[in-house]
């Protein structure tokens, strides 16, 4: 027997398989891990940052539609408003630099207006050039210092498209 997708096995009286009751499943499984897991604090990595902007810059998310950018936009508002805490904590606010960056991160992990392409794309850019701030800041956010960014389970574990 021929399976008419791969992953689903149906007998040939049953039909099609309903992909949009998967995915309407799928999405209610994954609303939930978000809920159970809010609050908890999960430790991100510079390196996590800094290959997620680079992958929402790069021809890959072309295709990407407003609907399928929700979980990254979620993502780098997470990511964000953790490196803002950081950039506080560690950078000297008094720089004009330094207070601008912070400003720019904070207002746009606050933005929670339907994701599109263009938004998500200059969230990441701002995440990047934060991370390149604080890094030639001297901030050293490396693995192997041990010290990482700090964020919201709900925001940081959200899936990629």
């Amino acid at each position: 027997m021929r399976l008419p997708e791969r992953g689903f096995a149906v007998s040939p009286s049953a039909g099609a398989p309903d992909t949009e009751s998967l995915r309407r499943f799928l999405e209610a499984m994954r609303r939930q891990h978000a809920e159970e897991s809010a609050g908890k604090t999960v430790l991100i990595t510079p390196e996590a940052i800094s290959q997620t902007a680079d992958y929402v810059l790069s021809h890959h998310l072309n295709v990407a539609q407003g609907g399928d950018l929700d979980a990254t936009a979620q993502t780098l508002r997470g990511y964000l408003a953790a490196l803002a805490d950081e950039a506080e904590a560690h950078l000297d606010t008094g720089r004009i630099v330094v207070r601008e960056m912070v400003g720019r991160a904070r207002s746009e992990a606050d933005e929670e207006h339907q994701p599109s392409l263009a938004g998500v794309r200059r969230a990441a850019k701002t995440a990047r050039d934060l991370l390149a701030l604080m890094t030639r800041e001297g901030w050293r956010g490396a693995p192997d210092h041990g010290e990482t960014v700090h964020a919201q389970a709900a925001s940081a574990q959200a899936d990629l498209p």
